[in-house]
């Protein structure tokens, strides 16, 4: 009698033993083996649906990991926002962030976040001069230049800022008198009707603080009001040499004449 005689078992090639030992796995054994996956090819990764929610996870760790080191960059210098990844442009704490150290850094948050309120009054109210004010509000959204809270904000920290304003807002006089009453120039800014508004162009002018923007505040005033005998005394009592922007009418009127100081 023969003796029969086995026949090897032929092993499996060693990727194919390695994907079968991970198809048993179970869906929570596959998330605690992040390690496997490096070697794992298509055929998995379709019938696995473990393998799809690793990988999210895996681009949360990454995307926490970026987001700490960016944070503890725009801390040190807000500027460095402009070189961190779009998706960190657009997260709101590292924009805040940045913006509470260096509220320029504002123009490279992301067009959502330049139209969020609280991003950009805290980069307004971050600011330490007029200019900064003005330079840091130019990059908020034109929805929030047509806001009157924070247009408000802007104007009472620097009036100059009026320009930068909607035009339903330059119309507006509360809008208007908060940026007169800080910077008189604002004038230039405010709407044809409201330069035309007595109580607006009396309060510029009384806040003038030299001759010279006296007369250049008062020339922004509408020609109505340029003929106005009172608005006019005002100014020339003030300034003298805002004469000339009077009418000629009042320019030979005897009172504001002598309220100049001529004869």
């Amino acid at each position: 009698m023969f003796e029969t005689l086995e026949e090897p078992q032929k092993s499996l090639p060693e990727e194919l033993v390695k994907i079968e030992e991970k198809k048993a796995l179970t869906e929570e054994e596959l998330l605690e083996k992040d390690s496997i996956l490096v070697e794992v090819g298509e055929p998995f990764k379709a019938d696995n649906a473990g393998y799809e929610r690793l990988m999210d996870r895996e681009q949360k760790m990454a995307h926490q990991r970026d987001k700490e080191s960016a944070l503890s960059a725009v801390k040190k210098d807000g500027r460095v926002l402009e070189h961190i990844s779009p998706e960190l442009k657009n997260d709101k704490e590292v924009v805040m962030a940045a913006v509470r150290g260096a509220p320029l850094a504002l123009e490279f948050a992301s067009p959502e976040l330049k139209n969020d309120r609280e991003v950009v009054l805290s980069a307004i109210k971050e600011c330490y001069s007029g200019d900064q004010v003005y330079d840091t509000f130019k990059f908020a959204s034109p929805e929030l230049r047509n806001d009157k809270e924070v247009v408000m904000v802007a104007v009472e920290m620097y009036g100059g800022t009026l320009e930068l304003a909607s035009p339903e807002l330059q119309n507006d006089k509360e809008v208007v008198m908060a940026a007169v009453r800080g910077a008189p120039l604002a004038l230039e800014f405010a709407s044809p009707e409201l330069k035309n508004d007595r109580e607006v162009v009396l309060l510029a002018i009384k806040k003038c603080y030299s001759g010279d923007q006296v007369c250049d505040t008062f020339k922004f005033a509408s020609p109505e009001l340029r003929n106005d005998k009172e608005v006019v005394m005002v100014a020339v009592e003030m300034y003298g040499g805002t004469l000339e922007l009077a009418s000629p009418e009042l320019q030979k009127d005897p009172d504001v004449r002598k309220a100049a100081g001529l004869k």
